[in-house]
């Protein structure tokens, strides 16, 4: 085996470690160009105009390159190609799973336009001059200044890359300089522009991209359906209970009424007894009370009692002063609302008179006990 093709492989397996589903070749096997367009976002039109300069330019067929564009600064766009029997010779199988990019290209989607930009990738360098990727040796790019061209220069070791939710890229990377402690930079790459920079054919990547969009659409969608089906479940839970609630209420409520329509019976019948017997005892207590308070001068001719409260008395004294003391007598005991006195007149059989008396409201003398009911 010669020198040249064991340097190959040994390139060819430190470019394939595990950066996910991307393979990244180096910049020699690549020629890079920069081309001016009238749009600045990636659409039809622009690969148009790619595919038309590397017709015009490249010193081979564009049916055997390998090609790729990224964007660079306001309308310019950098196209880069190589040849796709050498580079299927360095890769080896081309999987439908992997993006193959070279490593400039990853370099000019990340490095500022004014400055020098190193990017390593495992032992493969490339070099981004205002925002074009230039071939160079390794010593000339490790000899870089930060003060050629009046240019800053950074220096990045790639870490890890990985494709996020949305199906754009995070790349971590870190510093490399004079300083021993290396900081760490996370930068996001649309996933439109590692599609664009993607050098494998582009009938097969419009294929691919379609996949790939419809499966993170798929995905998407059954994550939400099985939310939707989870909160549904949910829901069910939540309705189960309150039916079960509800139940135990109806079943409580039903209960109680039955209780209550109990009582209220019960309180009817009652009441209907107190009525009764208020009507059939009350009138000859109230008799009894005026009798008892009456002095020997007066009595009664007639006693007419129109409701429960209420007595309506004919009586004859043997003079005024003896009603005004019976008035008095009354009033005094506590037991009447008021006592009125009219139709005062004079005859030979003594002084006649009619008695109005208002007896106080008694509280009702039976108290329900919701407990012996219960």
């Amino acid at each position: 085996m010669t020198e040249a093709k064991q340097e190959m492989l040994e390139a060819k397996e430190q470019s394939q470690s595990t950066w996910h589903d991307i393979l990244f070749v180096p910049d020699h096997f690549f020629f890079f160009k920069t081309f001016e367009s009238s749009y600045r976002t990636l659409n039809k039109k622009v690969y148009d105009e790619a595919f038309r300069q590397i017709v015009e330019n490249s010193p081979f067929p564009i049916e055997q390159l390998f090609w790729g564009i990224i964007p660079s600064k306001n309308n310019m766009w950098i196209w880069f190609a190589g040849l796709k029997e050498r580079i299927q010779a360095f890769v080896g199988e081309i999987k439908e799973d992997k993006h193959i990019l070279p490593c400039g290209a990853l370099g000019g989607l990340l490095a500022k336009f004014n400055e020098i930009c190193i990017l390593e990738i495992d032992d493969n360098y490339s070099v981004i001059k205002q925002g074009l990727p230039v071939l160079s040796t390794e010593e000339k790019i490790l000899n870089s200044t930060s003060g050629e061209q009046g240019l800053s220069t950074s220096h990045f070791v790639l870490e890890s890359i990985r494709q996020r939710h949305n199906l754009d890229y995070q790349v971590t990377l870190t510093t490399k300089g004079s300083e021993p402690k290396s900081n760490e930079v996370v930068v996001n790459i649309p996933a439109q522009e590692i599609w664009a920079a993607d050098i494998r054919d582009k009938e097969q990547l419009a294929l691919l991209k379609r996949q790939s969009q419809l499966a993170w659409i798929s995905g998407v969608g059954m994550k939400w359906t099985c939310f939707g089906l989870a909160a549904m479940i949910v829901f069910q839970l939540i309705l189960g209970i309150g039916q079960l609630s509800l139940t135990f209420k109806r079943s409580t409520h039903r209960h109680l009424n039955s209780t209550a329509k109990k009582i209220e019976n019960k309180d009817f019948l009652i009441r209907q007894m107190q009525n009764m017997v208020e009507q059939e005892i009350r009138p000859f207590e109230l008799l009894g009370l005026l009798n008892e308070l009456r002095p020997n001068n007066i009595y009664f001719t007639t006693a007419l009692i129109d409701n429960t409260h209420n007595i309506v008395v004919d009586a004859v004294a043997d003079n005024a002063m003896a009603v005004e003391a019976y008035t008095k007598a009354l009033l005094g005991c506590d037991q009447f609302e008021s006592v009125k006195v009219s139709n005062i007149t004079a005859s030979s059989a003594g002084t006649k008179f009619k008695l109005l008396c208002d007896f106080k409201e008694k509280q009702p003398a039976y108290f329900l006990n919701l407990k012996e009911f219960l």
